[in-house]
Order: structure tokens, then C-alpha cells, then sequence
């Protein structure tokens, strides 16, 4: 018997179909058609239609149980990505990851998404690592970070899912992004001047006494204290860092 493909075929999901998703199965059993994929203009979950035919649904086997054919045919269903939607993709994607090279079939660009959110999420987990054992800074904006890219992430089995809730949370990754940019330049340039100017004050924490005789040298230790003291939730000052080194040498004298 010939074997066959029907790659454009249309149930009475849509409005142009004749028959059931059954009758082409039991149709394909008995011409040897191997694959369907069918081409709906609606939507296979319609509240109105009250039907759900997805390719792990346990009844599809009782429409291929014709003799011979049993086994040989497989169901593809796909609904393609709206081209209005991968262009908003496309163009948000190359302005936040600041590339050009986005791919603009839609298996390409699904895939892009993947990988590139996946690094993202891999790069906050490492972020949020840093502050175990240590009080940094905004930890809370890293943590919101992650949350945005794993709910992006969360669509990932679904091409139509995943593209729009990457073009619904927009704005939410750029203003992670955003929010994430002093964070980012903190752990590249300033973490050791933090460190060294913490550790300096919590050495110095039974000898405040001694300290507080010297006007200038309890000052500046103070306000060291102030720069490296963290409370959750309130705005930092990544902009007094570079005061700690010089508060230092001025206790230290």
C-alpha cells in the first residue's frame, strides 16, 4: 500500500472543515496516510466548543484501530505563531539582549528564547549565590529578576504560549534590567571595597570606646557603618561606595 502525508488539513474546527478529527484518523488508517496536520483557524481549547484534542489524549488510539494501519499513522496538530507576535518577539529580543542575529523562522526563534532566557536565569542564580553568608545590596531585585525570566520559562513546551508571555512581560524584564544595573556593577567593581570596609567595622565593633575619643576617627567610622549597613527593602546608595576607602584612611590615621 502507498504511504502518504497530509500536511494542510481542516476539521470542522474551522469554519470551512466538513469532517471530525476522527473521521480523517479513520480515513488515514485506511489510505496509509502516515501524518495529518491540521491547519485550524480557531482554537483547538475554544470555550465554545468544549473539545480538547491534544497529542497525549488517551482516545487517540481508539480512532487509528483499523487492522494493518494500527500503530502506523501519527497526528500532528499545530497552530503557528501569529507573524504580528514574532515581530514584537523579534524586536524586543534584539533591543534587550542588544543583538542583531534573532532568528525569524518560528522554531528558531523559540529555541532562541530558551537558550537566551535560560542564561538569564542561570545568571541571577549565580547572582542570588553571592549573598549567602554576605549582606549585600537589593537582593530582593535580583529575586524579581529570576521570578520575570522563570515565568517567561514556565511557557516553554508551548510555542504559542511561550511567545506571548515573553512580549506580556516586556516591560517587567526591562525594568528588572534596569533595576539591575547597579546590582550588576556592584559584584564587577565595588564588592571588595564592600567587604573590606564591613569587615573593617566588625573588627573594630569592641574597641568603640577607645574610638569614640577620636572625633574624626568615630565619625568616619560611623559613617562607614552607615554605608555598609543593609536594610531590606531600602533603597542603597551604591554612590557612597567609593567614600569607604577614603573614611577608612581617616580612622586608620
Amino acid at each position: 500500500m502507498n504511504e502518504f502525508v497530509d500536511m494542510h488539513v481542516h476539521s470542522k474546527f474551522s469554519i470551512d472543515g466538513m469532517s471530525t478529527m476522527e473521521d480523517y484518523c479513520l480515513i488515514a488508517g485506511k489510505t496509509g496516510t502516515r501524518v495529518i496536520c491540521f491547519t485550524e483557524h480557531v482554537d483547538f481549547n475554544s470555550a465554545e466548543k468544549n473539545l480538547s484534542i491534544v497529542k497525549d489524549n488517551r482516545k487517540l488510539p481508539d480512532m487509528l484501530r483499523k487492522k494493518s494501519e494500527i500503530g502506523k499513522t501519527v497526528i500532528s496538530k499545530r497552530h503557528v505563531v501569529k507573524a504580528s507576535q514574532m515581530k514584537e518577539a523579534r524586536e524586543f529580543l534584539r533591543d534587550y539582549l542588544e543583538v542583531m542575529d534573532v532568528p525569524a523562522d518560528e522554531d528558531g526563534l523559540v529555541q532562541f528564547i530558551i537558550d537566551e532566557m535560560g542564561k538569564l536565569q542561570a545568571h541571577y542564580d549565580d547572582l542570588n549565590k553571592r549573598y549567602e553568608g554576605h549582606k549585600y545590596p537589593d537582593q530582593n531585585l535580583v529575586r524579581e529578576a529570576n521570578r520575570v525570566v522563570t515565568d517567561v520559562l514556565s511557557q516553554k513546551s508551548d510555542n504559542i504560549a511561550l511567545i506571548d508571555r515573553l512580549v506580556a512581560r516586556e516591560d517587567a524584564l526591562y525594568d528588572a534590567k534596569d533595576h539591575l544595573a547597579n546590582v550588576e556593577s556592584f559584584f564587577k567593581n565595588q564588592v571588595t571595597v564592600f567587604d573590606d570596609a564591613a569587615k573593617y567595622v566588625e573588627d573594630l565593633k569592641n574597641d568603640l570606646d577607645y574610638i569614640a575619643k577620636d572625633q574624626e576617627a568615630n565619625d568616619a567610622l560611623n559613617q562607614m557603618r552607615l554605608i555598609t549597613h543593609i536594610i531590606d527593602g531600602k533603597p542603597f546608595d551604591y554612590k557612597r561606595i567609593p567614600e569607604l576607602n577614603e573614611l577608612k584612611n581617616i580612622h586608620a590615621c
